[in-house]
């Protein structure tokens, strides 16, 4: 018994490691390739190729199972091809199912459940596709290979101009129907210029008779051919050889399998990329990804391919290709082979010559720097005194004075000027300085326009007359001063595009100008742009000043008419009823005050006083509007007026006098200026000053109108009110200097702390 035990004991022992391999599952995650054809088919193992790719990596066990159904479509071998996968995968767990072409999905769509019931399955490969084939089917998406017969037929048009027809190969495969009714658009598309005829299902040698008899306006479109009418298997690679070498023209296809074997070429589909792409469905699937959430991709992953041999065979030039066209079999010239070593000895040899190169310019620059450097200090040093003309000045003729005589110097020319253009005007103005001796004199023409090359200054050229034919207009052989002068340089003043003027260089010498001079002559054109462009935003600006002046001036006008229309409207018609209104309430108190009590008759005498109260207020609203007597009497009465109705208002000490030329007309606006002027100045006394005295001065001479106004108040800090907001110091003072300005007159206060405030406001009398 002990023995026995013991035996038992090493037994166990022995087997454990094989027990406990065999109860842990492996951790390894299997995919399963189940091809419809047979290995060695160009097609399948393109795929197998793609789908390998991305899926051989650990942790993924890849298996692959070939249906053969290219060649066994009888229901035994399918049911034969149940049995072995059930036999080999029933108790080995499948996780993905990748199934390649039609028959291999259609035969997972009978016989997942039994097969593989827990399994994705990811398909490629297929031709047509329709959401309803799918229905009720779960965990299962995939790729659709979607052919480009389009581009095709429009490649074979663009290489073929004469083509006529075109001869379709098919067989009875499910890849050719599907084919066939994705052709049917391109046939209708096309049939105005190109015929299409489909083969029917037959024989490999009756094939091979019909193409040997086709004329040279056809094309062959290969779409597939592996089985033929008496039931011969044919590979991809076999099929393409015997139907190119019976085919007097070009034959297409539409996937790179048939490529190799004569067939020209295409827009053709890979099946290597349609298996990597299956392969990236699948990595994804096995990472957690639900099937039913990956949408079934289609396949546009086609490129355009050409065998070189048969480019050549039917004269075909690579120029009509494509662009990013594939060429297969072409042969590798010289260049191509030894591409990287002429690179490396032309590199090599580039670079000797260019440090050669740069070591010669080093040593000649280095013996031109000396004289560079002091022809760069004088172009700095001029450049810096135009910047400042133009900085310090707005006026064109300054500028042209200050800088003109040092460019004498700068250009070594004999002459110098600035044209000035005006629009709608026919003649130029030219600012001139002419080089007499070790002096030079200053003067102004008129150039007529047509004298000058307008047209090509226009256009932003520098301009000179050829020394073999004059090119257009030159101005210095029509004036007679400037007869010896062998050569001239015009460079445009442009600014944004616009001319506004030109640079204008002469010499006595010939061929003065060279490219030097002539770049030297850019850079001072530009800044004079500037000079003349500013000058001309300054009279632009200055005549928009004038003219919101002029508007000013015409709205205060048209606020002092409305005023005046206002306290016409006051006095004439509300003064008039208010009064007519009090005499009637006197005449009914008085026929009633027998018969009523005092109460009533209480009421009628402060309704009597109450509209003489209101009638007093409506006449003093209407004079402080705009009294009459400013146009009745002119402005001195009214001031003495103003001033008396104050004084006697406010309890203030005023004292006025006035100093007036006999005969001087004072115009309206400037009585209405000033009347408003000693208005705003009485508000600020009033509001401010606490004053007990003040004293007016006005004094008309026939060259201005003087009014100064003083009081004896408590004054204030000018500067601190200057700098307070507009909102918080008031608009009165604003007020005051622009009325005043709007007639070039002039508004000055001095104001002392606790010893008073004088105001000043002067108008000239001329230019009113």
């Amino acid at each position: 018994m002990r023995k026995n035990a013991c035996l038992a004991l090493l037994l166990l022992i022995y087997l454990f490691p094989l027990l406990t391999s065999a109860a842990i599952p492996s951790s390894k995650q299997r995919v399963l390739v189940l091809h419809s054809f047979h290995k060695g088919q160009k097609w399948n193992d393109d795929l197998s190729r793609g789908i390998e790719s991305r899926l051989k990596i650990d942790g993924v066990e890849l298996n692959f199972e070939y249906m053969d159904a290219k060649r066994y479509l009888d229901d035994r071998h399918m049911k034969n091809l149940v049995r072995l996968y059930r036999h080999k995968y029933q108790t080995r767990k499948v996780d993905v199912v990748i199934s390649t072409d039609e028959r291999a999905l259609d035969f997972l769509l009978t016989y997942r459940g039994d097969l593989f019931p827990n399994a994705s399955v990811v398909f490629t490969g297929i031709k047509s596709y329709e959401e309803d084939m799918l229905f009720g089917e779960k965990k299962l998406t995939g790729v659709i290979e979607s052919v480009d017969i389009r581009s095709n037929v429009r490649l074979a048009l663009q290489l073929n101009p004469k083509l006529k027809r075109m001869l379709i190969i098919v067989d009875n495969s499910p890849t050719s129907l599907a084919t066939i009714s994705a052709f049917l658009p391109v046939v209708r598309e096309f049939s105005s210029r190109i015929s299409f005829r489909f083969t029917d299902f037959v024989a490999m040698e009756e094939l091979q008779k019909k193409l040997e008899e086709l004329p040279q306006d056809n094309a062959v479109f290969l779409v597939n051919y592996t089985k033929d009418k008496n039931g011969h298997i044919f590979s991809m690679n076999e099929s393409a050889r015997l139907i190119t070498g019976s085919s007097p023209v070009p034959v297409y296809t539409l996937w790179d399998a048939y490529m190799g074997k004569g067939i020209l070429g295409g827009r053709l589909i890979s099946g290597y990329i349609q298996g990597k792409k299956a392969a990236e469905i699948t990595l994804g699937i096995l990472q957690g990804e639900r099937p039913e959430q990956i949408p079934v991709q289609t396949n546009l992953s086609s490129q355009y391919i050409f065998d070189y041999k048969k480019l050549k065979e039917f004269n075909i030039k690579l120029s009509k290709l494509p662009r990013d066209s594939v060429i297969l079999n072409q042969p590798y010239t010289f260049y191509q082979q030894y591409k990287k070593l002429i690179f490396s000895v032309l590199a090599g040899g580039i670079s000797l010559s260019l440090i050669i190169l740069v070591l010669s310019l080093n040593i000649m620059r280095r013996r031109r720097v000396e004289k560079s450097l002091k022809k760069y200090s004088q172009r700095l040093t001029f450049l810096h005194r135009m910047d400042q003309a133009i900085l310090n000045t707005f006026s064109i003729e300054n500028i042209a004075e200050d800088i003109l005589r040092p460019a004498l110097d700068l250009f070594d020319c004999d002459l110098i000027g600035i044209f000035l253009f005006e629009k709608g005007h026919p003649q130029a103005k030219l600012l001139l300085l002419r080089k007499v001796g070790n002096e030079s004199s200053s003067e102004e023409l008129a150039i007529p326009l047509d004298w000058l090359p307008m047209e090509d200054l226009g256009a932003g050229a520098i301009w000179s007359p050829s020394e073999d034919a004059k090119q257009g207009p030159d101005f210095l052989s029509k004036i007679e001063s400037f007869a010896s002068f062998k050569s001239s340089l015009l460079t445009p003043l442009m600014f944004q595009s616009k001319l506004l003027g030109t640079l204008f260089l002469g010499s006595t010498r010939e061929k003065a100008f060279g490219w030097e001079l002539e770049k030297i002559s850019r850079q001072v054109a530009d800044s004079l742009a500037i000079a003349v462009q500013n000058e001309h935003w300054l009279k632009e600006i200055r005549g928009h000043e004038a003219e919101l002046r002029r508007m000013s001036i015409n709205i205060l006008d048209a606020q002092e008419n409305e005023r005046k229309h206002l306290s016409a409207e006051l006095h004439d018609e509300f003064g008039q009823t208010l009064t007519a209104i009090g005499l009637n309430l006197r005449v009914i108190r008085k026929k009633i005050e027998n018969t009523c009590g005092m109460n009533v008759l209480n009421r009628m005498e402060e309704t009597e006083e109450s509209i003489e109260r209101l009638s007093e207020q409506v006449h003093d609203l209407s004079l402080d509007l705009r009294p009459p007597m400013l146009d009745d009497l002119g402005l001195v009465p009214t001031l003495r007026w103003f001033l008396y109705q104050y004084g006697e208002r406010s309890g203030l000490e005023v004292d006025f006098s006035v100093l007036e030329k006999k005969g001087t007309i004072i115009p309206g606006s400037v009585s209405v200026t000033m009347y408003r002027v000693l208005q705003e100045a009485f508000t600020n006394v009033t509001k401010y000053a606490q004053a007990s005295k003040v004293t007016v001065h006005l004094e008309v001479t026939t060259s201005e109108i003087k009014l100064l106004v003083s009081d004896d108040g408590i004054g204030f800090d000018l500067h601190e009110v200057r700098s307070r907001d507009l909102g918080i110091r008031g608009l009165g003072l604003v007020g005051m200097r622009e009325r005043l300005e709007l007639l070039e007159g002039v508004l000055k206060i001095q104001s002392i702390k606790n010893r008073g405030t004088t105001l000043q406001a002067t108008v000239p009398l001329k230019s009113q």
